[in-house]
C-alpha cells in the first residue's frame, strides 16, 4: 500500500510503543491467554512487521529518507541544552540534559546508529594518551554480530560547544557528582519519573522523544528522528570530499 509508511518507520513505531507499555509495567513475552505481558511482543505484530517488508520489498517501494540535521541545527540545540543546564533543575532534568547532550553529539560524529549507541557499555570508551580524544570499540549492534567489533575515534575540539568529547566527560562527571557509577555497564541510560537511573540500555523510542522535545521547543521540527543525525554525518562528510562515505559510515 503506496500510503503506508515505510517499513523501517513502522519499526521504530513499535519499538517506541514496545517502551510506552515496557514504562507501564507491562514487561515481555506477551500472553494472549492471560491477556498479560507485553502486546506489542505479540506474534502477530511481529507477523505484520514482516509482511509490510516483504510487500514493499516486492512492491519497490522507495523509503523517505530521514530529514538530515546539521551542524547549524545541532548547534542550537546543543546552545538550548547549555541554557536549560544553567538554570535551577532537578537532579532527575540535569542528568537528561548532559545525557541528551552527550548522544547527541556523539551520535552525529560517530556517524552510529542510535539503538546501536544505546546498547554502547562505558568500557568500550578509552582515552587516548596524549588527551587528544577518545578510542571507541563498538561490539553490540545492528551489524555488529558473531563477535564483530567497530573501532573508531571521537577527535576533541577544543573551545567548540558541539566538542563531543566535552560533552561526553561533563556527563560522566555530572553522573558522579549524582553518585551514578558508570565504571560498567551501559554508557547512556534511561531514568523514570521519580528520577532513579535505571541499569538498562538507552532505547531508540527514548532519545527520540528526547530530540523530538527539544525540537518543537526550539519551534524548529520538521520531522526529525534520530537517524537525522546520522544523514547529516553522512553528507557531512561527502560535501568535505569524503572519498567513501558508505564505508566510512558503515
Amino acid at each position: 500500500c503506496p500510503r503506508r509508511l515505510a517499513s523501517q518507520t513502522v519499526s521504530n513505531i513499535v519499538s517506541i510503543l514496545k517502551g510506552v507499555y515496557f514504562d507501564l509495567g507491562r514487561n515481555d513475552p506477551w500472553d494472549p491467554c492471560l491477556n498479560v505481558g507485553n502486546p506489542v511482543c505479540s506474534s502477530e505484530v511481529l507477523r505484520y512487521q514482516r509482511g509490510i517488508k516483504k510487500e514493499q520489498a516486492q512492491g519497490h517501494v522507495l523509503s523517505r529518507q530521514a530529514k538530515p540535521i546539521f551542524l547549524s541545527k545541532l548547534s542550537i540545540i546543543v546552545s538550548h541544552i547549555d541554557t536549560l543546564l544553567s538554570q535551577q533543575i532537578s537532579l532527575r532534568e540535569r542528568y537528561l540534559f548532559l545525557r541528551d547532550r552527550a548522544f547527541f553529539l556523539m551520535q552525529f560524529f560517530a556517524g552510529d546508529r542510535a539503538g546501536d549507541l544505546g546498547l554502547m557499555l562505558a568500557q568500550e570508551v578509552r582515552q587516548i594518551p596524549s588527551g587528544s580524544g577518545l578510542i571507541v570499540t563498538h561490539t553490540a549492534g545492528k551489524t555488529l554480530q558473531g563477535g564483530k567489533s567497530n573501532t573508531f575515534s571521537l577527535p576533541s575540539c577544543p573551545g567548540s560547544i558541539l566538542c563531543p568529547v566535552k560533552a561526553l566527560k561533563s556527563y560522566v562527571a555530572g553522573t558522579k557528582e549524582m553518585s551514578i557509577n558508570l565504571g560498567c555497564g551501559y554508557l547512556f541510560r534511561p531514568v523514570n519519573e521519580s528520577g532513579l537511573v535505571l541499569e538498562q540500555a538507552l532505547s531508540y523510542g527514548a532519545i527520540y522523544e528526547r530530540l523530538k522535545h527539544y525540537l518543537l521547543a526550539l519551534n524548529i521540527f520538521e520531522g526529525e528522528t534520530p537517524h537525522s543525525l546520522r544523514a547529516g554525518c553522512a553528507i557531512t562528510l561527502a560535501a568535505k570530499g569524503g572519498s567513501s562515505i558508505a564505508d566510512d559510515i558503515m
